[in-house]
């Protein structure tokens, strides 16, 4: 389903750019309780005075979680549950297992939303049934790359910003994912999401993300006023001075549904929403929102206007969404994450070129033939992808490694009928496109599922979704990466590439393969 609802207007572009843009890079946070009163305008006035008692009986609640959870409750969550339905001026209280997350709406219609299961909680533990099953099943042979270069199948734009919220609390580290990237040539920007000026200066960037990596908590929940969306919380405190500051980021018309709130550890947190990533292109960036619920679905009887991560930014333009259906913990998303951008890029090669040909020189009609590729200088041990596709429907990908003398032989491919076209890709340094970058993560034997001693919450990399185009990729973003591209036409002639590592050279061949592939058969 790709049906974003994209409704910012010129105002938030505006404020935007007119905001003091400070990033902290993830270092030195705003302490709501210490902010200095900063007298609100009457607008804000007015919101803080309707979402202030929400906010204080989120921070209460998740206060009042943690020392269940340190007192030994057996069911932390229950014991939570039962007491927000005790106040009196709590109308429901609700539990979205999926995010993780305890909802009381207020009579005034408020919402407190109280984080019971976030990634950074010490108490998720490996699943036995799912370390044995990994275990005994060997990981998937990486086939599948798939990796093919054209005007819209990799980023437009070679930076990949990195933003992070909360990361110190559930441990991870980003040296495995920047030092991947920057194998693809691609240069980083690391943003924080401590102050409402780190997050102007976020959204002012946005635009020139090619690659985008966000790792914070996250949950299906309302915005202020009250639509359903796959937030992402920041660690701006909950407070009058926050308030005041985003609303002169956001622009005071749009707060309310551009903002949330949640609590945890004891604190009220400003969240996002998907609507306040909806007036940006992202032209066939690759966008991973490492967060609980981030590709969340929600059902339209739930809320007919809800807004989903995924949705916005795959309307935006991006080629892939990767995002989390359900709960999360550190453990295994920081893992996931390493593991999927290094299968995202290829493994240094230090080799110059790479060559593709076919035996026989010419192939006939219905005539088999056998792909050979070879590296210079010669090394052993170089991973090539090979990508077939024909004009008659026919697909397959094929993965081999070069022997002493730099050399590989693929499968044999069936033959197949006259004026059908062949288009045969060689990737050197075992890339993979989006799609099976994926398969590969979810077959990792190291990457066991969690979960936590309360509830039926669940942490498994299964869960971790992908809405992409075919073959989108990395790689093809980078002047070093290797590849070689032959035509074959079978019963005419083969048509080649007469460079193997530049992309512009590929692209008028690519025309006229378009032009002349009319006459299709099976193979």
């Amino acid at each position: 389903m790709r049906c974003g609802i994209r409704t910012c207007g010129c105002a938030l572009a505006l404020t935007m750019v007119a905001a003091a843009c400070s990033s902290s890079e993830n270092q030195g946070g705003t302490d709501a309780s210490t902010s200095p009163p900063t007298g609100l305008s009457p607008g804000d006035q007015a919101l803080y005075d309707e979402v202030q008692p929400a906010a204080e009986l989120g921070r209460k609640a998740s206060d009042d979680f943690e020392g269940y959870v340190h007192n030994g409750a057996l069911d932390p969550v229950a014991a939570l549950e039962a007491n927000l339905r005790s106040n009196a001026d709590v109308a429901n209280v609700g539990l979205r297992e999926t995010s993780g997350t305890l909802t009381a709406t207020l009579r005034s219609g408020a919402r407190a939303n109280v984080f019971v299961a976030g990634k950074e909680r010490a108490e998720w533990s490996p699943m036995t049934s799912s370390l044995a099953a990994r275990i005994s099943s060997p990981l998937l042979p990486a086939s599948g790359g798939s990796v093919r270069c054209t005007a819209t199948t990799y980023p437009r734009v070679t930076k990949a910003c990195l933003v992070s919220a909360f990361t110190e609390s559930f441990g991870q580290r980003f040296d495995t994912i920047q030092a991947s990237l920057e194998r693809v040539s691609f240069t980083i920007e690391r943003f924080g999401l401590k102050t409402a000026d780190d997050l102007a200066t976020l959204l002012a960037a946005l635009d020139g993300c090619g690659v985008l990596y966000v790792s914070t908590q996250g949950a299906l929940m309302t915005a202020l006023d009250g639509t359903l969306g796959s937030h992402l919380v920041t660690e701006i405190e909950f407070g009058e001075g926050t308030l005041a500051r985003i609303s002169d980021v956001l622009g005071r018309d749009r707060v309310r549904d551009l903002v949330g709130l949640a609590s945890l550890r004891g604190k009220t947190y400003w969240t996002l929403a998907p609507t306040l990533f909806a007036n940006v292109a992202y032209p066939n960036s690759v966008v991973f929102v490492d967060a609980p619920s981030s590709a969340g679905a929600v059902a339209p009887s739930d809320d007919p206007d809800a807004r989903s991560l995924r949705d916005v930014f795959r309307q935006g333009g991006a080629g892939a969404f990767y995002g989390w259906e359900s709960t999360a913990n550190g453990a295994l998303s920081n893992p996931t994450a390493d593991q999927l951008f290094q299968a995202l890029v290829p493994k240094k090669t230090d080799i110059d070129k790479v060559s593709l040909t076919v035996t026989p020189v010419k192939v006939e009609v219905r005539q088999p033939y056998v792909p050979h590729a070879t590296v210079s200088p010669p090394k052993a041990g170089v991973e090539l992808d090979l990508s077939i596709t024909g004009t008659d429907g026919f697909s397959r990908q094929d993965r081999q490694t070069t022997d002493a003398t730099g050399a590989v032989t693929f499968e044999s491919v069936p033959g197949a009928e006259e004026g059908v076209i062949d288009t045969l890709i060689v990737t050197a340094g075992g890339a993979n496109d989006t799609a099976t970058a994926l398969k590969m993560v979810q077959a990792s034997p190291s990457l066991v599922g969690y979960r936590l001693p309360w509830g039926n919450a669940q942490s498994d990399v299964e869960h971790l979704a992908l809405d992409g185009r075919d073959h989108e990729n990395l790689v093809c973003a980078s002047s070093e990466t290797r590849q070689d591209e032959l035509v074959l036409n079978f019963g005419v002639q083969i048509l080649r590439s007469s460079s193997t590592n530049s992309q512009s050279a590929i692209k008028p061949l690519r025309s006229r393969i378009e032009r002349s592939a009319a006459t299709t058969g099976s193979h």
